[in-house]
């Protein structure tokens, strides 16, 4: 996953595009770090494009937010959350 977000950033810093669509299978671990990797590199490079980020779940596509992306990345966040909805 290392090589892709670094190639990730080459392209974001390089070519420049005027957007970057991320979709994956919802509850993937490996499709997760994508988003995160995708994330990243927006940060590294000072990417002002428009990102996307699209998961699918039984057959329908949600975009999720940088901000969700964020939170799925720190488990303290996440623990909290759910306490605060009642989930937990």
């Amino acid at each position: 996953m290392d090589r892709v977000g670094f190639k990730v950033a080459t392209i974001m810093y390089k070519s420049q595009p005027r957007s970057i669509t991320v979709l994956t299978m919802n509850g993937s671990p490996h499709c997760m770090q994508l988003h995160v990797a995708v994330e990243q590199a927006r940060q590294l490079t000072g990417y002002r494009g428009q990102v996307k980020h699209l998961v699918v779940e039984r057959g329908v596509v949600f975009e999720v937010t940088p901000e969700a992306i964020k939170a799925a990345r720190h488990l303290a966040t996440v623990e909290q959350l759910l306490r605060e909805a009642g989930k937990k």
